[in-house]
């Protein structure tokens, strides 16, 4: 089941369509390991960014210590205060959204 999953979460990755500097909000995003793949494929492309959202501080402190960097963080917020991270989405997919090229809605 876990290789199946692996191949869902890259679909949901490509179908984002990324580009070199993107930046990305994932809501809802657990212990953040589809944040975690997408900040590898933003750090092969760019200068990407992806923030990942939760409202359950320990999938929070889970994703964290499994890593943050300087183009994966982790934040506790709920999704209804997503807005105050990234105001500029234009795709969304499921629970991620690419932000920061230009205005659009979802």
């Amino acid at each position: 089941m876990f290789g199946q999953q692996a191949k869902i979460n890259a679909e949901v990755i490509d179908a984002l369509n990324l580009g070199t500097d993107d930046r990305v909000l994932d809501v809802g995003c657990g212990t953040g390991v589809v944040t975690r793949a997408i900040a590898d494929r933003l750090l092969k492309m760019g200068n990407g960014i992806v923030t990942g959202i939760d409202a359950a501080g320990k999938m929070i402190w889970g994703a964290r210590e499994k890593r943050g960097t300087d183009n994966c963080r982790f934040e506790t917020a709920a999704a209804e205060y997503s807005a105050g991270f990234e105001r500029n989405c234009i795709q969304g997919n499921i629970s991620c959204f690419k932000t920061g090229r230009t205005a659009g809605s979802l």
